[in-house]
């Protein structure tokens, strides 16, 4: 193996990164078209009535004759979205929702107990 200048480093170099930043660029794509599959059958599965584990936990259930809710009701998980109050909870995790807002005067701090 011949030794490599300083330059043939550096080639070399770019050859790698361009072939990373080409395949992430693929990986990207092709993410972002299975996107609503990977949420569904991935990322949100367990929100699922017919999740694998919830199967696994009601066969033990028959198995054992569990008669807990668990076992025997169907179930449905509401997701909730909060991008539009996330200012608010912002806020709140920033100042407390027991502390005093800093616009009370200091003869009206005294008064508030915590």
């Amino acid at each position: 193996m011949a030794e490599m200048t300083f330059w043939d480093h550096l080639d070399e170099l770019r050859k790698v990164l361009f072939r990373v930043v080409g395949v992430w660029f693929v990986l990207a794509i092709g993410y972002f078209i299975a996107m609503p599959y990977l949420f569904d059958h991935v990322i949100l599965a367990p929100c699922h009535n017919d999740f694998i584990f919830y199967d696994l936990l009601r066969h033990i259930g028959k198995t054992f004759d569990l008669t807990d809710d668990f076992f025997t009701q169907q179930f449905y998980v509401k997701l909730v979205n909060i991008n539009l109050a996330a200012p608010f909870f912002i806020h709140m995790s920033k100042y407390g929702v027991s502390s005093i807002p800093p616009f009370i005067r200091m003869r009206e701090r005294a008064c508030v107990k915590h």
